[in-house]
């Protein structure tokens, strides 16, 4: 069975920045007519030691949510027939992770306190 070819993202290209800890990613690649399904692999590592998600789909094309830390992160797909027969794994592509996260400024925080107060203290009234 042939093996499936990687579409996007691909290296060096796919750089992503994310303000909360929930990133979506979409993963594509060249369809294989003889799979019934594909495995899909993310992991931590170049040599797959530390997934951190696995997922059969039956489309050549996957859309992950996950909460995912900054970092690298490298993924691979084979194709798998009805038949029990698979395909080698893919090339394997990575991708970065970057989270830039806004901290709450002091000032802001103090003043929404004092408009709290200001609230309680008018409804006393």
């Amino acid at each position: 069975m042939q093996t499936p070819r990687l579409v996007s993202p691909l290296y060096p290209h796919h750089h992503i920045v994310s303000t909360t800890k929930k990133v979506t990613l979409s993963f594509e690649w060249e369809p294989i007519p003889e799979a019934g399904h594909y495995l899909f692999q993310l992991s931590q590592d170049q040599h797959f030691h530390h997934i951190v998600h696995q997922e059969s789909t039956k489309t050549h094309a996957l859309e992950m949510t996950k909460p995912l830390g900054t970092g690298s992160y490298h993924w691979r797909v084979r194709a798998m027939a009805s038949s029990q027969q698979t395909s080698s794994w893919s090339m394997h592509s990575n991708i970065r992770v970057e989270l830039k996260i806004r901290k709450k400024h002091k000032r802001e925080d103090s003043t929404k306190e004092l408009t709290r107060q200001r609230v309680r203290l008018r409804r006393k009234d």
